[in-house]
């Protein structure tokens, strides 16, 4: 589901990326709720919404990416 959420985010079709990315992070994927993380911050298919980036960030630095800590 990541990989394919990244080709609908190349295509500029964000919406199906940030759906991919979702049921990529509700399976557990911690890259996906990360991915998650930057979407909100940068407004990729949605309104930038940086308490929503955070919450995204932070979970996924409580379970572990490395990346999510450095947010």
């Amino acid at each position: 589901m990541i990989s394919l959420g990244k080709k609908f985010f190349q295509q500029k079709k964000y919406n199906k990326a940030i759906e991919k990315y979702t049921e990529a992070s509700n399976l557990g994927s911690l890259k996906a709720l990360f991915t998650l993380g930057k979407f909100y911050e940068d407004g990729y298919g949605v309104e930038k919404n940086k308490e929503k980036a955070i919450e995204c960030y932070k979970s996924a630095a409580e379970k572990g990416n490395d990346m999510a800590m450095y947010y």
